[in-house]
């Protein structure tokens, strides 16, 4: 019985996308939700650089908690690689509901966002006893 999900896909412009490793699933967590999904790029040597890989974190209601970002080098970085520079933290209020999500490096527990972030920002949203998104505040440190 299978997991009922694509484990990799290679696209067309020759990148693979994949949460399967050489043995098993280790991109899925037992509840079948993404933990590593990998972008590489598909070559005929054994080994294939990153292009893009995500790493997602939840809590014990299953809610997002972290995604860390990790991106290679592109012609506009001047070959700078973006190595968990460009990762989130999320929080939520009592009710499970998404109200904060904060852009920069992530700390190495995943529980913060460092103070030294090269690209800081922080999305605060407001929500009414119904749910319903009242306003938001974006801020740049």
């Amino acid at each position: 019985m299978g997991t009922s999900r694509r484990i990799s896909l290679l696209l067309a412009c020759g990148i693979t996308q994949a949460v399967a490793g050489s043995v098993g699933y280790p991109g899925l967590d037992r509840f079948g939700r993404v933990l590593d999904l990998h972008y590489q790029e598909a070559n005929t040597s054994s080994s294939m650089p990153t292009v893009h890989r995500y790493q997602y974190g939840y809590d014990l209601a299953g809610n997002r908690t972290h995604c860390r970002v990790a991106q290679a080098p592109d012609a506009g970085t001047n070959g700078a690689s973006h190595d968990n520079d460009r990762s989130w933290l999320y929080a939520y209020d009592a009710l499970n509901r998404l109200v904060d999500a904060k852009l920069g490096h992530l700390t190495d527990s995943n529980t913060s966002i460092a103070s030294s972030s090269p690209t800081p920002a922080d999305i605060h949203w407001y929500l009414d006893n119904l749910g319903n998104w009242s306003g938001d505040i974006t801020k740049s440190r």
